[in-house]
């Protein structure tokens, strides 16, 4: 079993028994470092909401990077066949506003990403261009509230896709529901949402 675990400067990837799963962070297989000279003109302050992809027998690693202290995050990827030899960090998904947490997943045959855009105001579709994920393209603004949406994710149970997604209001963030009967079609708020309220979730 692997366990990824990030701080604010690095990402880890560590393997872990099923029976030590939570309660240690196991042997270290790869860890993917920022700079630790702060002072340099082009510093990599973070490497942030690391996720994991499988796809075509390869294992992929999608992840924000920000360069810079007020720098604008992008998202990066990497790639390995076999976990321990990894391939040079890819640039994938640049916007003129802040990107990170790159949602991954596939649905009938395509690629997906559903980064974090919130300052943006909106939440933006990514299609895959490439077998090799490398390149992508706006597939859809499928929310186009103007709010500062986070951490989104989308979840295909029967013919419906649940997307989950929060907000901050009034100092407390709200966790919202929608739902859809296409991944790209019209998205409508659940009646219960928000369907959690707090800043302790996690």
């Amino acid at each position: 079993m692997f366990n990824l675990y990030v701080n604010n400067f690095s990402i880890s990837i560590n393997k872990l028994k099923v029976e030590e799963f939570g309660e240690s962070q196991g042997v270290l297989i790869k860890k993917f470092e920022s700079d630790t000279d702060l002072f340099k003109i082009e510093p990599i302050i973070f490497l942030a909401d690391p996720f994991l992809f499988s796809y075509n027998g390869r294992l992929y690693l999608f992840y924000e990077r920000q360069d810079r202290w007020y720098g604008i995050g992008h998202i990066c990827m990497r790639f390995t066949d076999d976990m321990q030899v990894w391939s040079d960090e890819v640039d994938v998904l640049k916007e003129s506003f802040h990107l990170s947490f790159p949602y991954v997943f596939e649905d009938n045959g395509k690629v997906y990403m559903l980064p974090e855009a919130g300052y943006s105001g909106t939440i933006r579709l990514y299609e895959a261009c490439n077998d090799n994920l490398s390149k992508w393209k706006l597939s859809k603004v499928i929310i186009g509230e103007k709010r500062q949406w986070v951490d989104s994710s989308i979840i295909k149970k029967g013919a419906k896709y649940y997307l989950f997604t929060s907000v901050k209001e009034k100092e407390v963030f709200n966790q919202y529901l929608f739902v859809s009967d296409s991944l790209d079609g019209t998205y409508k708020k659940h009646p219960k949402s928000p369907i959690y309220t707090g800043n302790d979730y996690g």
